[in-house]
C-alpha cells in the first residue's frame, strides 16, 4: 500500500479555513461540484417531466398502469434517492478523490473530518446501489413493454427475447458486485483501513473488471436496440413511422454512449475517479427514465386514433370544468367553435367486413372525399332553395 506523504498537511483547520480548503478541493476534479450539481439536478428534472408526463397519459387513456411503467416507477424512484444522496455526499466524494491524488487541502479535510471519509464508503456503495437499479430497471421497462410484441414472432426469437432478460438482470447484480463489493468488500473503520488510500487489488485488474463490465453493459444496450429493428422491419408501416416509432425505443443509443464515456474516464493518474464514475452513472441513469418516458408518447405523435382521441376526450372535460368554474356562461358563435374543435372525432360505423368483400373499401374513402369536397356547394344550394317564392314551393310539391 502506497503511503501518503503528510509533509506540509495541516492538522486541526479553523472553519474558515475549512471552507477555503473545500473550494479548492471542489475544483480538482475534471468536472466541478457546482457543475456536478447543476447537471445532475438539471438531468433529473427533465426526466421528472417526463415521467410525470407519461404516468398523466398513461391514466388518462387506459385507465390504469402496467408492468413497464411498475419498472420505470422503480427506475424513477431508485433515481431520486440516489441523485439526493450524490448530491449531499458530494463534497465528501470530492474530497475523497482529492486523497487518492494527494492534494494536501483534501487531506487536512480527512484527517480532521475522519468519520465522515469513513462513512463515505457506504454511502457511497448505497448511491451506487440505487443508480445501477434505476439504469437496469429502465432496460427492464423495455423489455416488459416490447413482450406483448413478441407473441406472434418465431420460437428462436422468444428464447432469444427470454435469454436477454435472464443475462440483463445477472448483469445488473454483476455490475453492483463487481464495481463496488469486489474491490473493497469492507464497510465502515475496515474500509477506511484496507482500501484507502490503495485498493487491494491491482489497478490491472481493475482495468480489466471494468472494461468488461462495460462491454457487457453495450451489449444489452445494443440487444434492447435490436429487438425494435427486428419488429418493424417485417411491418407493413410506412418508412417515416417506422423512423418515428424507432427512434422512440431505440433511444437507449444514448445510454449506451454514456456508459462508453464513463468507462473511458473512470481512472485518472492510475487512481479511481469515483466522482466522474457516479455522475455518469447518474446521467445514464436520468436519460434512461427520459427516454423510456416518451415511448408514451409515440402514440399521440404517429398518430393512433384511439389513444390520441380519449387523450382530447380528458382534456376537453379539464377545460368545460374550468369554463363551468368561471363566468364566461354567454360564449359567442368563435368560442362555442373553439371549445367543440376539442371534442373528439367520432368514426363512423361501418362493416369493414363486407365492404373489402365486394371492393368498396377505396369507394369509401373517395366519397367520403367527394363529400367533404362538394359539401360548401351542397350549403349554397340548400340556401338558395328556402329563398325561393312559396309559390314555386307549392307548384313542385303539386307536380310531386
Amino acid at each position: 500500500m502506497t503511503a501518503i506523504d503528510l509533509s506540509g498537511v495541516k492538522f486541526g483547520l479553523s472553519p474558515q479555513e475549512r471552507k477555503q480548503a473545500i473550494e479548492r478541493t471542489n475544483n480538482t476534479g475534471r468536472i466541478t461540484v457546482d457543475e456536478t450539481r447543476i447537471a445532475i439536478w438539471c438531468l433529473f428534472a427533465f426526466a421528472a417531466l417526463t415521467f410525470i408526463g407519461r404516468l398523466f397519459i398513461r391514466l388518462s387513456t387506459r385507465r390504469r398502469l402496467y408492468v413497464d411503467d411498475g419498472f420505470l416507477t422503480l427506475a424513477f424512484l431508485c433515481l431520486a434517492v440516489g441523485t439526493i444522496l450524490f448530491h449531499l455526499r458530494l463534497e465528501y466524494l470530492y474530497v475523497e478523490v482529492a486523497v487518492l491524488r494527494g492534494n494536501s487541502d483534501a487531506l487536512a479535510i480527512a484527517l480532521t473530518e475522519l468519520h465522515e471519509i469513513i462513512a463515505q464508503a457506504k454511502w457511497q456503495l448505497c448511491t451506487f446501489t440505487l443508480l445501477w437499479t434505476s439504469i437496469f430497471s429502465t432496460k427492464l421497462c423495455y423489455f416488459a413493454f416490447f413482450h406483448s410484441l413478441i407473441r406472434a414472432t418465431p420460437n428462436w426469437f422468444i428464447w432469444y427475447f427470454r435469454i436477454s432478460i435472464l443475462f440483463t438482470v445477472v448483469l445488473w447484480i454483476t455490475t453492483v458486485v463487481g464495481l463496488q463489493i469486489i474491490p473493497c468488500p469492507y464497510l465502515g473503520q475496515e474500509a477506511a483501513e484496507k482500501c484507502f488510500p490503495q485498493l487491494p487489488i491491482s489497478h490491472t485488474t481493475l482495468s480489466a473488471m471494468s472494461i468488461t463490465l462495460t462491454v457487457l453493459d453495450a451489449v444489452s444496450d445494443v440487444i434492447i436496440v435490436s429487438i425494435p429493428i427486428y419488429l418493424l422491419q417485417s411491418s407493413r408501416m410506412s418508412i417515416l413511422k417506422k423512423i418515428g416509432i424507432g427512434s422512440f425505443l431505440c433511444l437507449s443509443g444514448f445510454m449506451l454512449t454514456c456508459c462508453v464515456v464513463r468507462a473511458a474516464g473512470g481512472f485518472d493518474d492510475g487512481i479511481v475517479d469515483y466522482s466522474w464514475q457516479s455522475f455518469w452513472a447518474q446521467a445514464e441513469a436520468s436519460v434512461g427514465v427520459s427516454m423510456a418516458s416518451i415511448t408514451a408518447y409515440r402514440a399521440t405523435l404517429v398518430g393512433s386514433n384511439d389513444i390520441s382521441d380519449r387523450l382530447r376526450a380528458r382534456i376537453y372535460k379539464i377545460k368545460r370544468r374550468n369554463k363551468d368554474n368561471g363566468t364566461s356562461s354567454d360564449l359567442s358563435p368563435h368560442d362555442t367553435w373553439r371549445i367543440k374543435s376539442w371534442l373528439p372525432r367520432v368514426p363512423t360505423a361501418r362493416i369493414t367486413g363486407l365492404g373489402s368483400l365486394f371492393g368498396l373499401g377505396t369507394c369509401y374513402t373517395a366519397n367520403h372525399q367527394t363529400q367533404q369536397l362538394n359539401s360548401k356547394s351542397d350549403i349554397d344550394e340548400y340556401h338558395a332553395f328556402i329563398r325561393m317564392p312559396d309559390a314555386v314551393h307549392a307548384k313542385r310539391n303539386v307536380r310531386e
